[in-house]
C-alpha cells in the first residue's frame, strides 16, 4: 500500500529536521511503539569520512511505527521538508517494503501522518 502525501500549497519551509522531530513528538504523545532510525555512518578519524557499517541498508526511513488498528500494521515514515525529494535509494526502499505489505509514508508534516490513520 502506498500513501504518498504533498503540501503543494505551502507557503512556509519546513525543515527535514523539523518534520522528523514534530512526527516524532505526535507518535510519542498518541502513544505509538515507534523508532527513529539514525542512518548516519560512522565517522572513521584516520581517513576523515563517515564509514557505513556493514549490513546496514542505504534508503532507510527515518522513522519506523508499529500499529494496531485490526492487526499489526508496519509503517515506514520517511520526513521530508516541503521541496524534499526521495534518492534511488529511498525509492528503492520504498519498493521493497511496500512489496511486503508494509505501509510506507512520505511525509512533509504531521498532517500527512494522520491522513494514514495514525
Amino acid at each position: 500500500m502506498r500513501i504518498h502525501c504533498s503540501t503543494k500549497n505551502a507557503k512556509i519551509k519546513t525543515s527535514e529536521a523539523h518534520v522528523l522531530k514534530s512526527i516524532c513528538m505526535y507518535l510519542k504523545l498518541r502513544g505509538y511503539f515507534f523508532w527513529r532510525a539514525p542512518n548516519v555512518g560512522v565517522y572513521d578519524q584516520k581517513r576523515r569520512v563517515f564509514r557505513t557499517p556493514q549490513f546496514v541498508m542505504k534508503g532507510v526511513p527515518d522513522i519506523f511505527c508499529m500499529a494496531f488498528p485490526n492487526a499489526p500494521v508496519w509503517f515506514a515514515i520517511e520526513c521530508k521538508s516541503t521541496i524534499g525529494r526521495q534518492s534511488p535509494d529511498q525509492k528503492y526502499f520504498q519498493q521493497q517494503f511496500e512489496k511486503y505489505t508494509g505501509v510506507y509514508l512520505l511525509a512533509r508534516g504531521i498532517e500527512d501522518v494522520q491522513k494514514a490513520g495514525l
